[in-house]
């Protein structure tokens, strides 16, 4: 499966390394709990691609549903966001 995840009004926050790095350990953290083949990927300023399958009766959206709250969590923590600002695009 092919997904693509947009950061809300395209703000290019894995220009930061720190976001980035902080997206890629969430994402392991996902794939453990939630496991699923890595095929490719490209993370990009202002938003993501991934191609991936779903290993068991994982589904994409149960993946996309864990990462993009788990990394809004340790995101508002980490650049001190307010807690009103949305991260993300509502659809992946």
């Amino acid at each position: 499966m092919f997904v693509t995840q947009v950061v809300s009004d395209r703000r290019p926050i894995f220009a930061n390394r720190a976001a980035l790095d902080l997206l890629l350990s969430t994402l392991r953290t996902v794939k453990s709990l939630h496991p699923f083949r890595m095929n490719a990927y490209v993370f990009l300023p202002d938003h993501f691609h991934l191609l991936i399958r779903p290993i068991s009766p994982e589904s994409v959206v149960t993946v996309m549903h864990s990462l993009k709250p788990a990394f809004t969590r340790a995101y508002r923590k980490l650049a001190y966001a307010d807690s009103q600002d949305a991260v993300w695009q509502e659809r992946f």
